[in-house]
């Protein structure tokens, strides 16, 4: 595991080469949903963020 921003993240899975026989095969996707950031402003944000 290894620090990105705050959160522990694998370096990798398995071993290199399964993942990449695993791509070639099949399909790969990468989640880069950790890497969003949000802003939220207005009068009534708090209980937007309490929901």
């Amino acid at each position: 595991m290894v620090d990105f921003g705050g959160w522990e993240m694998p370096q990798q899975y398995t071993s290199i080469r399964d993942e990449h026989f695993a791509v070639r095969k099949v399909a790969g996707l990468f989640d880069v949903s950790h890497m969003g950031r949000f802003r939220i402003a207005g009068g009534s944000s708090l209980d937007f963020l309490q929901h």
